[in-house]
């Protein structure tokens, strides 16, 4: 099943990733489920969200062992999204300028987010201060520029879908997990209540395809 997306109408201790454009592979899907959120000036308001987390192999990090050695690791940026394929969401507008080409009335119809796991772009990103706080923020995504590369992933690749069922990853910080036990899927999912069944997309390979 995975996460299907459809059109339905920070700094840590070792700083942060500089503002600017950069060379990047998806690591991470981890899916949040459906929770009201709350804006400022609007109702409340329930959303399915999803984060994305990208590697950026070019920009390192010296990363110290129990032993004190230090090993070079790219760093890392997550974004969140709305799980919605509407063609002025965030997800919609990144996912189309990475591809390099808009979504046809099929995919929009159920397009399999896991798809984009493992897969290299450039990411824009930039700093917003927050307080006495800096945090980088991914502005922009696009596909690889002429002559690059797509790149590997150097650390583990993670996924995570409600629906799919599986235990949380262990991995993932606690807000994350307590966002996801508190989701509509989670609890449904806890009581025994299955969602209804849906097609997945799985677009045709030629040589005009997008990445994903």
């Amino acid at each position: 099943m995975g996460l299907i997306a459809k059109d339905t109408g920070g700094g840590g201790d070792f700083g942060i990733l500089d503002a600017g454009t950069h060379l990047a592979v998806c690591t991470q899907v981890i899916d949040l489920g459906t929770t009201l959120k709350q804006f400022a000036g609007y109702e409340p308001k329930k959303l399915h969200e999803v984060i994305v987390t990208w590697e950026t192999p070019e920009e390192r990090i010296d990363i110290p062992d129990a032993d004190g050695k230090t090993e070079s690791k790219p760093r890392w940026i997550s974004k969140t999204y709305t799980l919605s394929l509407f063609k002025k969401s965030n997800l919609c507008i990144d996912l189309t300028n990475w591809r390099g080409r808009q979504f046809t009335e099929k995919e929009r119809d159920g397009f399999d987010v896991k798809n984009i796991l493992g897969k290299s772009c450039m990411i824009s990103v930039s700093h917003k201060t927050s307080g006495e706080k800096t945090y980088a923020n991914v502005t922009g995504v696009a596909g690889l520029m002429k002559g690059l590369n797509p790149v590997e992933p150097e650390g583990n690749v993670n996924y995570f879908s409600i629906e799919e069922g599986g235990p949380i990853p262990e991995h993932l910080p606690d807000w994350m997990k307590e966002r996801i036990m508190e989701s509509d899927e989670w609890k449904a999912r806890d009581v025994g209540v299955h969602p209804t069944d849906k097609d997945d997309y799985i677009a045709d390979e030629d040589d005009d395809s997008p990445p994903f």
